[in-house]
């Protein structure tokens, strides 16, 4: 009788389901072999020791896995932390904002007083002109002058 070959998965880029998978074949290959053979006390023991180190060999790699996600994850959050630790030094605190923009609001408030101000002032000069100019026609028209 030959020895039982078990199902050996090499530790690539494998899934967890995958993984599951061939434990579940090992382990039913192994309870397949220690069911269909009649053999001694002593074989049959060291199948069914032989079929649950299968299993914690399985839970190992399961294990093995896990941790990597966890450390990547964990490693991904650190990250994450450090870009908001850096973008929170570019925010500027509410109370300096609202001091900022108070001082903006009045002064955009007194640059268009300003500007009202000296518009207000250019149309009345420009008016001034415009008669000014006008009576000197009139009066040059009215003294025959022109």
């Amino acid at each position: 009788m030959t020895e039982p070959t078990i199902v050996d998965i090499k530790l690539c880029d494998t899934r967890h389901e995958a993984i599951d998978k061939i434990i579940e074949l090992n382990t039913q290959k192994l309870e397949k072999l220690i069911d269909r053979t009649v053999i001694d006390g002593d074989k049959r023991c060291d199948l069914i020791v032989q079929r649950i180190e299968t299993r914690l060999h399985g839970m190992d790699i399961a294990l093995d896995l896990k941790t990597g996600e966890l450390e990547k994850k964990l490693r991904e959050l650190n990250d994450l932390r450090s870009d908001v630790t850096k973008d929170r030094i570019l925010l500027v605190p509410k109370s300096v904002y609202d001091i900022k923009t108070e001082f903006y609001d009045r002064w955009i408030a007194t640059v268009n007083d300003r500007l009202t101000t000296i518009e207000t002032r250019l149309l009345t000069g420009g008016v001034a002109v415009i008669v000014v100019f006008t009576l000197i026609e009139l009066a040059l028209h009215l003294f025959g002058i022109a």
